[in-house]
């Protein structure tokens, strides 16, 4: 199809191109992501349909995106992440898996790991799992002389398991763009988000080998000490809520939204219960909810008409049917995907990243034979390696923030160790698809 633009002849798939370099511009000169996506996606749908289909898609778009019943599940999961980080619950659950596992060589970092997926439980949030752990974790492992970098790195690369333990907010924004299931993709988020923690944690541990005294083991337990500090520190209530939302989620028992809702419910009781909630703590959990919520909402607006035009550019239809010519295997053409969101996410936020390039990746990957099911997570999983990827990842500036004594350069030095170990299993898992996605079947046969 060939269009003129200012007197210029070019094809559609030519202004989906600069679409995207326009959309990147904007983006580098801080206009809000939302409205940069909104305002080119827009215009070059106008340029390609015209002005009255253009107000058209705007007035579906708005309609479709924001009553959408999911929505409500975006929002209940976001209060439940911050009731838990403004609980301070982050602790209690640290000082239960520093007493298991501190002793062992590495063991704080590898504590770190465990406590920050068992957060993710509860939480959803990278952002709120990041500064939560950084707060408890970066002091008690600087206590045991960590070397910095690792004791930094461990907590800003742990903290992508707050998004890839289910309830996961990006998960549910991914399944609002593509129709997806989220209770199936919470499932499918379930081994890669455990396979993640078990290779940042061995990565902890091949890293405290490469020189003495990095990562000394703390003060030994006893099997009693241990079973009252799992008992007491809050880990049966995190397996209890856990098992509620997606038991009742994936049972039946209750939607999305409800799932959300009890899970929130359950952790507002359990704080309440252990005297770590104030009126004051409430209130900013529910004033960060509604902020959150809102800038979640305008970026799937944005993304929504962004894509709209993309689609009809063609250019996914063009890259995918190019893809399919290729004398190569998926699993090539999947790594270079993946490659590609780590390359935008040394430069934009994962949230970004992911919304920006599905429009390209999802139908490219589905006509490759892979599902959305399995795609989910990946795209999740790398929407969070770009949070901890120098020189942009926001985790980094985070435990920088924390840790204000050591050296940014430092993190950056430690951290791509994390991200390679990241990339090994992104491969495992596209190499492997049926890990990710053989639990949702194997329960949807029950």
């Amino acid at each position: 199809m060939t269009i003129t633009v200012l007197g210029l002849s070019m094809s559609s798939i030519t202004l989906g191109i600069i679409g995207f370099i326009v959309l990147f511009v904007l983006i580098m000169f801080r206009l809000p992501v939302a409205l940069a996506m909104a305002s080119v996606g827009f215009v070059g749908f106008v340029i390609i349909v015209g002005l009255k289909p253009a107000f058209s898609m705007i007035s579906y778009r708005a309609y479709f995106d924001f009553s959408n019943y999911n929505y409500g599940a975006a929002i209940m999961f976001i209060l439940m992440g911050y009731l838990a980080y403004h609980s301070g619950l982050s602790e209690v659950l640290y000082k239960s898996f520093h007493t298991m596992m501190g002793s062992v060589r590495a063991g704080l970092a590898m504590a770190t790991s465990i406590t920050c997926a068992a957060f993710g439980a509860i939480c959803g949030s990278t952002l709120a799992t990041t500064a939560s752990m950084g707060v408890v974790a970066i002091p008690e492992m600087k206590k045991y002389k960590y070397d910095d970098g690792l004791n930094t790195s461990i907590v800003a690369a742990s903290g992508i398991l707050g998004t890839m333990i289910p309830p996961s907010t990006p998960l549910i924004v991914y399944a609002l763009c593509t129709m997806e299931s989220v209770s199936k993709l919470f499932l499918a988020t379930i081994v890669p988000g455990l396979l993640l923690m078990i290779v940042y944690m061995a990565t902890a541990y091949i890293l405290s080998l490469g020189k003495k005294n990095r990562a000394p083991g703390a003060e030994k337990s006893t099997l009693l000490h241990k079973i009252k500090a799992v008992a007491k520190g809050g880990t049966i209530e995190v397996v209890i809520v856990f098992l509620a939302v997606l038991i009742g989620m994936f049972g039946g028992l209750f939607t999305p939204t409800e799932s959300g809702a009890v899970g929130a419910g359950c952790i507002l009781i359990i704080t309440i219960l252990r005297r770590r909630m104030t009126w004051k703590k409430l209130l900013a959990a529910l004033s960060d909810t509604t902020k959150t919520a809102a800038m979640v909402f305008l970026l799937v607006m944005g993304a929504g008409i962004f894509g709209s035009f993309i689609s009809v550019s063609r250019l996914p239809a063009e890259i995918t049917a190019w893809c399919g010519g290729l004398n190569t295997s998926p699993f090539i053409i999947i790594m270079i995907l993946m490659l590609l969101q780590l390359i935008l996410g040394c430069i934009m936020d994962g949230m970004v990243v992911l919304l920006l390039t599905l429009p390209i990746v999802f139908p490219v990957v589905t006509g490759l034979g892979y599902s959305s099911l399995w795609l989910g997570p990946l795209m999740v999983l790398m929407a969070g390696v770009g949070m901890i990827t120098p020189p942009v990842g926001v985790n980094l500036y985070i435990v920088n923030g924390i840790a204000k004594d050591v050296p940014l350069q430092k993190t950056f030095k430690t951290v791509w160790w994390f991200v390679l170990a990241s990339m090994i299993l992104v491969a495992i898992l596209t190499a492997a698809p049926d890990l990710v996605t053989w639990l949702p079947k194997f329960l949807s046969r029950r």
